[in-house]
Protein backbone atom coordinates (compact mmCIF):
# COMPACT_ATOMS: atom_id res chain seq x y z
CA UNK A 1 0.00 0.00 0.00
CA UNK A 2 2.92 2.53 0.55
CA UNK A 3 1.86 4.07 3.35
CA UNK A 4 4.34 6.12 6.12
CA UNK A 5 4.34 5.78 9.66
CA UNK A 6 1.45 7.07 10.93
CA UNK A 7 -0.36 6.93 7.84
CA UNK A 8 -3.92 5.89 7.09
CA UNK A 9 -6.42 5.43 4.22
CA UNK A 10 -8.71 7.42 5.06
CA UNK A 11 -11.84 5.25 3.53
CA UNK A 12 -10.72 2.77 5.97
CA UNK A 13 -10.54 5.14 8.89
CA UNK A 14 -13.52 7.34 8.06
CA UNK A 15 -15.37 6.66 4.82
CA UNK A 16 -17.55 9.43 5.39
CA UNK A 17 -14.88 12.24 5.86
CA UNK A 18 -14.49 14.91 2.80
CA UNK A 19 -11.59 14.32 0.12
CA UNK A 20 -9.91 16.92 1.11
CA UNK A 21 -8.92 15.38 4.59
CA UNK A 22 -6.69 13.51 3.34
CA UNK A 23 -4.09 14.21 0.58
CA UNK A 24 -4.29 13.30 -2.98
CA UNK A 25 -3.31 9.60 -2.49
CA UNK A 26 -6.05 9.50 0.84
CA UNK A 27 -3.16 9.60 3.46
CA UNK A 28 -3.13 11.78 6.67
CA UNK A 29 -1.13 12.00 9.51
CA UNK A 30 -1.82 10.17 12.58
CA UNK A 31 -0.84 12.44 16.06
CA UNK A 32 0.10 10.92 18.92
CA UNK A 33 -0.52 7.61 20.86
CA UNK A 34 -1.99 6.34 17.71
CA UNK A 35 1.18 6.29 15.63
CA UNK A 36 2.65 3.57 18.10
CA UNK A 37 2.52 0.00 17.01
CA UNK A 38 -0.03 -2.21 18.40
CA UNK A 39 2.91 -4.16 19.89
CA UNK A 40 3.49 -1.29 22.32
CA UNK A 41 -0.10 -1.21 23.35
CA UNK A 42 0.27 -5.32 23.70
CA UNK A 43 3.19 -4.23 26.25
CA UNK A 44 1.91 -1.58 28.51
CA UNK A 45 -1.24 -3.87 29.25
CA UNK A 46 1.14 -6.63 30.62
CA UNK A 47 2.65 -4.28 33.08
CA UNK A 48 1.19 -3.66 36.01
CA UNK A 49 -1.42 -1.43 36.47
CA UNK A 50 -0.14 0.62 39.02
CA UNK A 51 2.99 1.08 37.25
CA UNK A 52 1.42 1.67 33.37
CA UNK A 53 -1.37 4.16 34.64
CA UNK A 54 -0.66 7.37 33.12
CA UNK A 55 0.38 5.53 29.72
CA UNK A 56 -2.98 3.58 29.74
CA UNK A 57 -5.08 6.73 30.01
CA UNK A 58 -2.76 8.37 27.33
CA UNK A 59 -4.23 5.79 25.20
CA UNK A 60 -7.63 5.80 26.44
CA UNK A 61 -7.82 9.28 25.99
CA UNK A 62 -6.90 8.67 22.41
CA UNK A 63 -9.06 6.00 21.32
CA UNK A 64 -11.86 8.48 23.07
CA UNK A 65 -10.94 11.32 20.61
CA UNK A 66 -11.14 8.95 17.91
CA UNK A 67 -13.95 7.42 18.36
CA UNK A 68 -15.76 10.88 19.08
CA UNK A 69 -14.47 12.19 15.94
CA UNK A 70 -16.07 8.92 14.40
CA UNK A 71 -19.23 10.05 15.21
CA UNK A 72 -19.05 13.63 13.92
CA UNK A 73 -17.47 12.77 11.01
CA UNK A 74 -19.37 9.19 10.03
CA UNK A 75 -22.63 9.87 8.13
CA UNK A 76 -25.71 8.07 9.79
CA UNK A 77 -23.69 7.29 13.28
CA UNK A 78 -24.19 9.65 16.60
CA UNK A 79 -22.67 6.81 18.43
CA UNK A 80 -20.27 3.60 17.85
CA UNK A 81 -20.50 2.57 20.97
CA UNK A 82 -23.84 2.96 22.78
CA UNK A 83 -23.18 0.59 25.70
CA UNK A 84 -19.15 -0.31 25.28
CA UNK A 85 -17.54 1.17 28.47
CA UNK A 86 -13.93 2.26 28.26
CA UNK A 87 -12.81 -1.16 29.57
CA UNK A 88 -14.86 -3.03 27.20
CA UNK A 89 -13.48 -1.06 24.00
CA UNK A 90 -9.77 -1.02 26.03
CA UNK A 91 -9.95 -4.81 25.92
CA UNK A 92 -11.68 -5.28 22.15
CA UNK A 93 -8.46 -2.89 21.08
CA UNK A 94 -6.15 -5.02 23.08
CA UNK A 95 -7.06 -8.02 21.87
CA UNK A 96 -7.16 -7.00 17.94
CA UNK A 97 -3.38 -5.23 18.89
CA UNK A 98 -2.54 -8.72 20.18
CA UNK A 99 -3.40 -10.12 16.59
CA UNK A 100 -1.44 -7.53 14.99
CA UNK A 101 1.38 -6.27 16.32
CA UNK A 102 3.04 -4.57 13.67
CA UNK A 103 -0.41 -2.27 12.74
CA UNK A 104 -0.18 1.28 13.95
CA UNK A 105 -2.80 1.83 16.84
CA UNK A 106 -4.70 4.09 15.05
CA UNK A 107 -5.37 1.16 12.22
CA UNK A 108 -6.32 -1.14 14.72
CA UNK A 109 -8.93 1.65 15.92
CA UNK A 110 -9.79 1.80 12.45
CA UNK A 111 -10.67 -2.06 12.72
CA UNK A 112 -12.50 -2.01 16.01
CA UNK A 113 -14.65 0.95 14.41
CA UNK A 114 -15.43 -0.85 11.30
CA UNK A 115 -16.30 -4.02 13.61
CA UNK A 116 -18.49 -1.58 16.06
CA UNK A 117 -20.63 -0.63 12.56
CA UNK A 118 -23.96 -2.59 13.15
CA UNK A 119 -23.99 -1.58 16.86
CA UNK A 120 -23.86 1.89 16.83
CA UNK A 121 -27.00 4.12 17.35
CA UNK A 122 -28.00 6.07 14.13
CA UNK A 123 -29.42 8.91 16.33
CA UNK A 124 -29.79 10.38 20.09
CA UNK A 125 -32.00 8.58 22.27
CA UNK A 126 -33.13 9.41 25.37
CA UNK A 127 -31.37 6.92 28.08
CA UNK A 128 -33.53 4.54 30.16
CA UNK A 129 -32.55 3.81 33.87
CA UNK A 130 -33.29 0.34 34.89
CA UNK A 131 -33.35 -0.46 38.75
CA UNK A 132 -33.03 -3.77 40.67
CA UNK A 133 -32.50 -4.07 44.38
CA UNK A 134 -31.56 -0.22 44.59
CA UNK A 135 -29.14 -0.16 41.66
CA UNK A 136 -28.98 0.94 38.48
CA UNK A 137 -27.38 1.45 34.57
CA UNK A 138 -28.22 3.83 32.08
CA UNK A 139 -28.53 2.68 28.16
CA UNK A 140 -30.70 3.21 25.29
CA UNK A 141 -33.79 2.09 24.50
CA UNK A 142 -32.30 0.72 21.15
CA UNK A 143 -29.94 -1.36 23.48
CA UNK A 144 -32.83 -2.71 25.92
CA UNK A 145 -33.92 -3.77 22.56
CA UNK A 146 -30.96 -5.79 21.27
CA UNK A 147 -30.63 -7.60 24.92
CA UNK A 148 -33.94 -8.43 25.12
CA UNK A 149 -33.39 -9.95 21.01
CA UNK A 150 -30.00 -11.65 22.22
CA UNK A 151 -31.94 -13.17 25.27
CA UNK A 152 -34.46 -14.47 23.20
CA UNK A 153 -31.76 -16.08 20.96
CA UNK A 154 -30.40 -16.94 24.02
CA UNK A 155 -33.56 -19.13 24.61
CA UNK A 156 -34.01 -16.97 28.07
CA UNK A 157 -36.00 -14.02 26.30
CA UNK A 158 -38.52 -12.17 28.50
CA UNK A 159 -42.01 -11.60 28.01
CA UNK A 160 -42.61 -9.17 25.24
CA UNK A 161 -43.44 -5.70 26.96
CA UNK A 162 -43.34 -2.42 25.30
CA UNK A 163 -40.23 -1.24 22.95
CA UNK A 164 -37.50 -0.18 25.36
CA UNK A 165 -38.90 -0.98 28.64
CA UNK A 166 -37.16 -2.64 31.66
CA UNK A 167 -39.65 -4.81 33.68
CA UNK A 168 -39.60 -7.63 36.42
CA UNK A 169 -40.09 -10.59 33.31
CA UNK A 170 -37.16 -8.46 31.84
CA UNK A 171 -35.07 -9.00 34.80
CA UNK A 172 -35.35 -12.48 35.38
CA UNK A 173 -34.55 -13.35 32.30
CA UNK A 174 -30.85 -11.42 33.01
CA UNK A 175 -30.96 -13.21 36.20
CA UNK A 176 -31.55 -16.82 34.44
CA UNK A 177 -28.82 -15.64 31.91
CA UNK A 178 -26.18 -14.22 34.60
CA UNK A 179 -26.51 -17.38 36.26
CA UNK A 180 -26.04 -20.22 33.72
CA UNK A 181 -23.52 -18.23 32.75
CA UNK A 182 -21.18 -17.54 35.94
CA UNK A 183 -21.94 -13.59 36.03
CA UNK A 184 -22.33 -11.92 38.73
CA UNK A 185 -26.27 -11.52 39.20
CA UNK A 186 -27.51 -8.26 38.96
CA UNK A 187 -30.79 -8.52 37.13
CA UNK A 188 -29.43 -5.30 34.96
CA UNK A 189 -28.11 -5.26 31.69
CA UNK A 190 -24.64 -4.24 33.26
CA UNK A 191 -21.51 -4.44 31.39
CA UNK A 192 -19.90 -8.12 31.97
CA UNK A 193 -24.04 -9.01 30.93
CA UNK A 194 -23.57 -6.87 27.55
CA UNK A 195 -19.82 -7.92 26.64
CA UNK A 196 -21.34 -11.42 27.15
CA UNK A 197 -25.09 -10.66 25.38
CA UNK A 198 -23.59 -8.09 22.72
CA UNK A 199 -19.74 -8.08 22.89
Amino acid sequence: MGLGPGAAPVGIVLAAAPSSAADRDGSFAVDGVGNLACASLTELRAQPPDQSASARQAVASWVDGFLTAANGLVVGAFDHTPWQSAEVIAAKLAGYCRDNADMAIAMAAAGLLASLGEDRLRATEELVSPRVSGRAVFVSPSTLEAVRAALRGEGDGPGAGSTGSFDPDFSEALLAFQQARDLPRSGLPDAPTLVRLLG
